[in-house]
């Protein structure tokens, strides 16, 4: 009561706050639901960790420092909505002349009917700007792309068959529940023979022979239906002096040594994506198996399971649905393979383009802006840019410092732009080392600006990837991305923006760099996490750049087609991300899809492109362009009566898929196409599929001329 008394807010000033106690005593009392109302996220971050122990609570904010106020404040309501909080919506808009829709379906009128009937649009982090995509071809040049979240409908049980093999280690059997236990029996009870395997990772994994033998163990007879392995649920905190997690190692060893055994690998993990905006990554170690994954699938093809990510807190639906992805959710042009699992439903991973943001020049916050790898070609170019929109003060971190090569005439010419100019030597994959660069920052120009550029390469295919090869490349540009959010959360209470510099290797996936692959994918991921506290974060997954001592085709572009980006092109466009407040990760890059989609695919469909461009669906089904399999159960089909109803089934199934129904039931054969809910390119895409399963040279007007 006395929070309404001017005295209280005397108090406030001049005694402690204790928010926290506050905060324990409202939990206790079984609140679950928490709106920060203020000019920025940060209570909402401090409660976040406050109250992290107990399970259930939503967080929101209704403003967001550089944010667009009306989505950020929609989506602060929707989110305490959708997790039970009432809200008048009526009253929220009825400025704005909002009606209720009148097209949607009869909804069921009683419970249990487990259908959906809402739209499955991608699910879009705020900040990311990210849109559906479209059809046909974007515009050339440099493009921005967001991940999106596509729900999955789940009204099926998924059920398995065969022998399955789950690999997990005992530190994974650690902590308040068995998660191992939870899985191996609902996999048991969805149909599968399964068999553990416990692995401890010994202290030099470098040869696999020990996993192979412990493989050997394993019983054979009639071959495995897919491998699982849970190593990764372990990756949560980083081990002091090792870059390399144990998890990501197993899973790397288990690709070596299933060369020799005809059945898949899924990895799983747990809250290493983010999928919504509620959604907080807890293990950015882990999303260092999607980055191996991502390469997996690009190299290995029916090697490659998928990624399966699990939320926090395991329950029952979320162990029928883990059973779902296990057996094949279908997409367009092939299986899902990047899958997260959350309460509210089954999610699938999809790159999608966004609109470059329209922002005012950006302009660096005055006091000291710090660069790893800031002697380097690419943090070379960085600098100057960074000089010429009015830098204050430049400290270049590397590990030569100022003994890298053309390190003093790039100071020199930094100066001449009147920026102020330090060169320090530090390893940075060193906390303590780069603890005392940062401490000796001058008080007068503290440290805002962050960029970390560092990094190296060590490029091969999955099969000659050592654990030592990946430990290398973790090294400089995860392990020194971890300390810098650690110190900067630590030391740095004014920073202003903190920048990553990712790869397009880790947010699409690159054959032969699943080592660079995961370390950036890690990076992907902190921006992701600082974003859910409330952090400044921007992790742009950079396409090539053109100049030296980076990627440089002769002539400019690459044969995969993605085009190398000139420096100018990059910083425009990190110059309007920065200037429009854009935080989490985004990719950037110079794309023909048209070109780059079948080499994508060329080992395997990608659902993950299927947003972009609908040349990608019709490659991927254009490889069995004699329909062989429906051709084969055509001819096997005695009759007619049985062969029309084979091709009846067919097209109804297609069209099911086509409208997003769960079911064929809804595809009523007497109905017409259009009255059904066919427009021209659900027509169109409805031949496609046929055209693929058939292998028929359809005409584009199929719908039009046979009307239902």
């Amino acid at each position: 009561g006395g929070v309404a008394s001017p005295q209280f807010w005397v108090d406030h000033v001049r005694q402690p706050v204790r928010f926290h106690d506050d905060l324990a005593a409202l939990s206790a009392r079984g609140v679950t639901a928490w709106l920060e109302l203020g000019p920025d996220a940060t209570l909402t971050a401090l409660a976040q960790h406050a109250v992290e122990g107990a399970g259930g609570h939503v967080h929101a904010a209704a403003m967001r420092a550089r944010h667009d106020e009306p989505a950020t404040l929609i989506t602060a309501l929707a989110t305490l909505w959708a997790h039970g909080t009432p809200v008048n919506w009526a009253t929220l808009f009825t400025s704005w002349n909002a009606h209720p829709t009148t097209t949607l379906p009869t909804l069921p009128t009683y419970p249990f009917q487990h259908e959906r009937f809402w739209p499955t649009a991608p699910v879009t982090l705020p900040g990311t700007g990210a849109e559906p995509g479209g059809h046909g071809q974007p515009a050339a040049g440099p493009g921005c792309y967001a991940a999106t979240w596509r729900n999955v409908a789940d009204t099926a049980a998924g059920q398995l068959s065969g022998r399955w093999l789950v690999v997990a280690t005992e530190a994974g059997r650690r902590g308040e529940q068995d998660r191992v236990t939870q899985i191996t029996q609902a996999l048991t009870g969805c149909g599968a023979t399964v068999h553990e395997l416990t692995v401890t990772v010994p202290a030099d994994p470098a040869d696999p022979g020990w996993l192979t033998g412990l493989l050997r163990t394993v019983p054979q007879a009639g071959g495995l239906a897919g491998v699982v392995s849970l190593a990764a649920l372990q990756d949560q905190e980083a081990a002091p002096g090792r870059a390399l997690p144990d998890g990501l190692a197993i899973n790397l060893l288990l690709l070596h040594a299933l060369k020799d055994i005809d059945a898949p690998l899924w990895c799983v993990t747990s809250a290493a994506v983010a999928v919504t905006a509620a959604d907080r990554i807890q293990s950015p170690l882990a999303a260092q198996t999607w980055g191996l994954g991502r390469v997996a699938a690009l190299e290995l093809g029916n090697r490659w399971g998928g990624l399966v990510d699990l939320p926090a807190r395991l329950d029952s639906r979320a162990l029928s649905r883990l059973s779902m992805a296990l057996s094949g959710l279908p997409a367009g042009p092939g299986h899902e393979d990047q899958i997260a699992i959350r309460t509210s439903g089954l999610f699938a991973r999809r790159m999608d383009r966004t609109a470059e943001p329209a922002a005012d020049p950006w302009r660096p916050a005055p006091g000291t802006v710090l660069i790893t790898g800031g002697t380097g070609a690419l943090g070379g170019q960085l600098a100057r840019w960074l000089a010429a929109a009015g830098a204050e003060h430049l400290l270049l971190v590397s590990r030569g410092g100022p003994d890298s090569p053309g390190s003093a005439r790039l100071t020199e010419e930094l100066r001449g732009l009147g920026t102020e100019v330090s060169v320090v030597a530090c390893d940075i994959s060193d906390r303590d080392a780069l603890a005392c660069v940062i401490d000796a920052i001058p008080a007068d120009r503290p440290l805002r600006t962050v960029a970390h550029l560092a990094g190296t390469t060590d490029d091969g295919v999955l099969d000659k990837l050592t654990p030592s090869r990946f430990g290398r490349v973790l090294t400089a540009k995860a392990e020194g991305a971890r300390h810098l959010d650690e110190l900067t959360r630590e030391r740095c209470g004014e920073l202003a923006d903190f920048v990553l510099f990712s790869s397009l290797a880790g947010f699409l996936g690159n054959a032969g760099q699943a080592n660079y692959a995961a370390a950036n994918a890690y990076l992907d991921a902190l921006a992701e996490r600082r974003r859910a506290d409330g952090l400044p974060a921007l992790s742009v997954a950079w396409g090539p750049w053109a100049g030296a001592g980076l990627a440089s085709p002769k002539d400019g572009r690459h044969t995969n087609g993605i085009a190398a980006l000139t420096a100018e092109e990059a910083v425009t466009v990190l110059g309007r991300l920065l200037g429009s407040g854009r935080r989490g990760a985004v990719a950037v890059a110079d794309v023909d899809w048209s070109e780059f989609a079948p080499h994508f695919t060329a080992v395997r469909p990608s659902p993950l492109l299927t947003g972009l461009i609908a040349v990608v669906e019709e490659t991927a089904g254009a490889r069995d362009t004699d329909g062989s399999a429906l051709a084969l159960e055509f001819a096997e089909t005695a009759g007619d009566p049985e062969r029309l109803d084979l091709v009846l089934q067919t097209v109804r199934a297609e069209a099911a898929a086509v409208l997003g129904h769960a079911s064929t039931d809804r595809i009523v054969t007497d109905r017409g196409f259009l009255e059904l809910g066919f427009d021209s390119l659900a027509a169109v895409n409805l031949r496609n599929r046929l055209s693929a399963l058939t292998g028929l040279s359809l005409p584009a007007t199929l719908l039009f001329d046979y009307p239902s």
